[in-house]
């Protein structure tokens, strides 16, 4: 499914970012596939994969840095950006990993598949897996992945938290809070404090 999408994903976005990103971020979810199924084995009972393996940006550290830059026009933590947005990706790789992940494909008698789709379920018991707007993300996190600036980080972060607002069971996989700490960020003038 997620493979079928990506391939059209990158006929669209052919000269938007580098063969190397491509690859890189393929890797990156290769990566995150083992790593997902390497906590299911390990799990401990009663757990489930969000929020008990999965941490999302914290929301006081966004919402400082975006009050910041509303305030001066200028990203003063660029070490702070650069670390959110490395985690922003990783999340939206994760995202993507798990939701084109097949534990049948895995040569692993260990690996039961219905016990795994029952783990990877958020507090609500909603799977964490989404085929929603990978059209927007996918450039969004490509182009951001390759950005240097700080400035333009910040602007490639505040549009993927645009195309993840748009659904808060989505939203809150990436920020904590969710969908509310979004609203504060998109609807006030000023940013507000957390």
């Amino acid at each position: 499914m997620f493979a079928e999408l990506l391939e059209k994903v990158i006929k669209v976005i052919e000269g938007l970012a580098s063969e190397d990103t491509v690859l890189e971020l393929g890797e990156m979810k290769l990566e995150e596939q083992n790593d997902i199924l390497i906590t299911f084995l390990n799990r401990k009972e009663g757990t489930t994969l969000f929020p008990d393996y999965w941490k999302p940006l914290p929301a006081n550290r966004v919402i400082k840095i975006w009050n910041d830059y509303a305030k001066l026009g200028f990203v003063r933590d660029e070490k702070g950006i650069g670390q959110l947005s490395n985690k922003l990706i990783r999340l939206t790789v994760r995202l993507a990993a798990v939701s084109d992940l097949d534990p049948s494909d895995f040569d692993d008698d260990d690996i039961d598949e219905s016990d795994f789709w029952d783990w990877a379920v958020d507090e609500t018991g909603q799977y964490v897996i989404s085929d929603y707007a990978w059209s927007n993300l996918w450039p969004l996190i490509m182009s951001l992945y390759e950005e240097t600036d700080s400035e333009e980080k910040l602007q490639y972060m505040d549009r993927i938290f645009n195309v993840v607002h748009q659904r808060s069971d989505l939203s809150k996989f990436f920020i904590e809070g969710g969908r509310r700490t979004l609203d504060k960020l998109a609807y006030s003038t000023e940013y507000v404090d957390g």
